[in-house]
């Protein structure tokens, strides 16, 4: 069976360095770009190479020094661009195992590797120190490095700086030890290299799929790009969408790992030509290349300016490692960053941050900038009205009710301005082509920012009612008025007080008290935001305004106010599983307006009050 999506297999599963995919992913940019990806998991990184290869999948990610043995051996993949630029790798250990910086130490060790190019690196480094491969204890042992090491299988383990020491500092703190006791002996050193560049983590593709499909591989780079670009922007917000979008991600330690993985991260994602020279020479001399082989790597599917080389990469990797334990000790996001030929030290990526500050657009910045979050592009929303409207629960609450929360959300989370192209979008519709229709609908958004006003104040929907007000044509624009007549007299405040007892039922006792020491905010309570506004359902009825007042409270991340209307929506009749679906559809809503919704409970947590 063919599909029309790309595939896309990482080199292991989710790890905080592969935040930007996920972002495209979760961010709309594949989506923008008009291409279509399905993230995969390998259960063993080793089958990577292959199963691209053999062109059961389409890209992925692999190391340098993999791709090129892959290809030696016959499988038909090349590099389209680089994610992460020469992370530390080496043999891992702690001091207690008594290995010492003098690789000869290892002599009766057992060390561990993750696939067999391990095992060939570490017997040509023996041989390379007067050992041979019997002077140590090979153990295969995957992924599973730092496990092993903590648990005494191994002595020590092939890992990378910003993966499996981190892993092992983090657990030498939780056992009141130093995370000092984490050593590395790095390969790229023992070997004489230059650079740590053999395990930079590539994205690699299947070379007929690559040649079929040009566009689709530019797509996938330019939304892999604009990633890329937020994250070295913004890395605290970056890696707070990508737990949203990953929960399983969301650890004090994988925190890390991404902070540590930082300053790795490919500015351009370009393949270095220098980088490619030296791996390819050291997979020569370790048997694994032919002497002829030609580097299978291109940048011609990167469409933007590439960086030049830096003039100086040893002294790089020496400020790299002092930037590293900088960050180890003391955690943030930094960088090395390159200026006017000289390497410099950054808090975050110049390159990003011109991209991202609209008041330098291409000039590098030497100094630290606050970044600017980019403002949401109308695809963006558009590809969120899809997913609203997709995922709302129509077939229990009805298909005519999923803008109302998509409205509420928006605007409550300061995008009233795209507003105006939810209303475009909807007229389009079969049910809205005639001026009453039109007009109809008009008077459900109109009721929807009122009813928002005593949630998220009159401002926000005051603007969204003039954004959309200049795209509604003249014969479509509705002068009723819902209000007229309006009096606070006690058939207001019965009504009123009738759908707070409905929502609260019990619990108003407990809000009532407070309210004794605070008159003002119980007759505002009773008389306005409920008597006037929120209890007036001629136009949207009870449920709706729940989903309204819900909806806008939430993407306040009010944790309190949102208990309140989990546990009103669920005594109205909306189902627990419904009540999540809705948290979900503000979740996405949140993501569009960068917004945190870190605080809230949810339907599950609310129940045993209804």
């Amino acid at each position: 069976m063919s599909t029309d999506k790309i595939t896309f297999l990482t080199n292991w599963h989710a790890t905080p360095y592969h935040a930007p995919l996920y972002l495209a992913q979760s961010l709309g940019y594949f989506n923008n770009e008009g291409i279509k990806v399905a993230l995969l998991e390998p259960n063993d990184p080793s089958d990577v190479t292959e199963i691209i290869g053999s062109g059961k999948v389409d890209l992925g990610f692999k190391a340098m020094i993999h791709t090129l043995a892959a290809a030696a051996r016959g499988f038909p993949v090349q590099s389209i661009g680089s994610l992460l630029n020469e992370p530390f790798t080496g043999v891992v250990y702690l001091t207690s195992s008594g290995i010492t910086p003098d690789f000869t130490t290892l002599k009766g060790k057992k060390i561990g590797y993750v696939g067999e190019f391990g095992k060939i690196q570490l017997d040509e480094l023996t041989a390379h120190y007067g050992m041979s491969p019997d002077d140590y204890q090979a153990v295969r042992v995957g992924m599973n490095v730092t496990r092993s090491i903590i648990t005494g299988e191994i002595d020590a383990g092939i890992g990378l700086e910003n993966v499996q020491m981190v892993e092992l500092e983090e657990w030498l703190v939780s056992q009141n030890r130093s995370r000092d006791e984490v050593k590395m002996l790095r390969i790229d050193e023992l070997a004489q290299l230059g650079c740590c560049c053999f395990c930079s983590i590539l994205y690699i593709g299947n070379n007929a799929f690559i040649e079929k499909n040009p566009e689709k591989v530019r797509a996938f780079l330019r939304a892999s790009k604009r990633a890329t670009d937020f994250v070295l922007a913004c890395p605290d917000k970056a890696w707070e969408m990508f737990c949203n979008f990953k929960p399983t991600m969301n650890t004090a330690v994988n925190r890390k790992i991404f902070e540590r993985s930082f300053a790795y991260f490919s500015p351009d994602l370009q393949n270095v030509r220098r980088d490619w020279e030296k791996v390819t020479r050291y997979g020569k001399r370790l048997g694994v290349l032919d002497e002829g082989f030609t580097p299978n790597y291109t940048n011609e599917y990167l469409e933007w300016s590439l960086e030049q080389e830096s003039g100086d990469p040893t002294a790089d990797q020496k400020r790299m490692m002092a930037l590293q334990e900088d960050v180890k000790q003391h955690g943030g996001f930094k960088r090395l960053e390159t200026m006017s030929g000289k390497t410099v030290v950054g808090a975050a990526a110049p390159a990003a941050l011109s991209h991202f500050h609209p008041g330098n657009k291409n000039a590098k910045m030497a100094t630290k900038e606050i970044p600017i979050m980019p403002d949401p592009t109308d695809d963006e929303a558009l590809a969120l009205f899809k997913t609203i409207e997709e995922q709302f629960p129509s077939n229990t609450l009805g298909d005519d009710k999923w803008y109302l929360v998509l409205l509420a959300a928006m605007v409550g989370g300061g995008q009233y301005s795209f507003v105006p192209l939810l209303y475009k979008e909807l007229i389009k519709r079969p049910e809205y082509q005639t001026s009453e229709q039109r007009q109809a609908l008009m008077r459900r958004i109109r009721e929807t920012m009122v009813k928002l006003v005593p949630i998220v104040g009159v401002c926000k929907p005051l603007d969204a009612i003039f954004c959309v007000d200049e795209v509604t044509a003249p014969e479509d624009k509705d002068y009723s008025f819902s209000r007229e007549g309006w009096q606070c007299d006690e058939a207001n405040s019965q009504r009123g007080s009738s759908w707070l007892g409905k929502l609260y039922k019990h619990n108003l006792n407990n809000i009532n008290d407070v309210f004794e020491s605070h008159k003002d905010f119980g007759w505002i309570s009773r008389e306005i935001t409920y008597g006037l506004y929120l209890s007036d359902h001629s136009i949207l009825d009870g449920i709706e305004t729940e989903l309204v007042v819900l909806s806008g409270i939430m993407i306040q991340n009010l944790p309190r106010e949102t208990a309140w209307h989990i546990r009103a929506s669920r005594r109205l009749g909306i189902s627990q599983e419904d009540v999540e679906t809705l948290h979900q559809n503000v979740e996405d809503v949140a993501s569009f307006c960068n917004l945190r919704l870190h605080k809230l409970p949810r339907a599950l947590d609310i129940e045993p009050e209804v």
